[in-house]
């Protein structure tokens, strides 16, 4: 009598233990994340992915944390072949520490929730962008100013020559003009000198 009862309590237990595994198993938990739970990321982060290791609901939903525990703002949030939980972000995430606080509703009905923790440090990326673009700006502003002074160097050489070939055309018509008064002048003097000779 007393061995079956022993009997009973294990066949009991047993039933109860195989039961809660199976339920166990059936509700939705976290298999993989991206960005993975403990990483670090050198690139800023716009989507956060949450897969399932069971189906999972529309009413699945998740909060982003930042280190000083304020709650960063999702502008969507969809379900991907029954699994898969992504959510966009508004801005990228810059450097920091986040934890993704999740709750999810699974096929069964039942409900789960959890956690994920990753940081971002991506400063480095930022400032490595921002003095290209930095670099890019001045050298295309070094471009134009070295443009410009050539622009007005040839409008000075243009200007130069212009005027000399005007001085150059002022002084051989002025060359000419005296020229023609000495021809003139001379003309003259032969003139009044012969006439002259033939009057005495």
């Amino acid at each position: 009598m007393q061995a079956f009862k022993y009997l009973a309590l294990i066949t009991v237990t047993t039933f109860l233990s195989l039961s809660f595994v199976s339920l166990a198993s059936a509700h939705s938990y976290v298999e993989e994340s991206d960005p993975e739970d403990g990483s670090t990321s050198e690139e800023a982060i716009d989507t956060i992915t949450l897969s399932f290791d069971a189906g999972i609901e529309s009413a699945t939903t998740a909060t982003v944390i930042d280190e000083e525990g304020n709650e960063v703002e999702l502008a969507d949030e969809t379900i991907e072949e029954g699994q898969e939980y992504i959510a966009t972000l508004n801005e990228p995430l810059t450097s920091g520490d986040y934890t993704v606080e999740w709750q999810a509703l699974g096929d069964d009905g039942h409900t789960t929730e959890g956690e994920v923790a990753f940081s971002v440090d991506a400063d480095e990326v930022v400032e490595e962008d921002a003095t290209e673009e930095e670099n890019g700006t001045e050298e295309a502003g070094t471009v134009e100013e070295e443009t410009t002074t050539t622009e007005e160097a040839s409008e000075e050489e243009e200007s130069a020559a212009a005027g000399g070939a005007e001085e150059g055309g002022g002084q051989a018509a002025g060359w000419m003009i005296t020229a023609i008064l000495g021809v003139i002048i001379a003309g003259a003097l032969i003139f009044f000198i012969s006439r002259s000779r033939k009057t005495t």
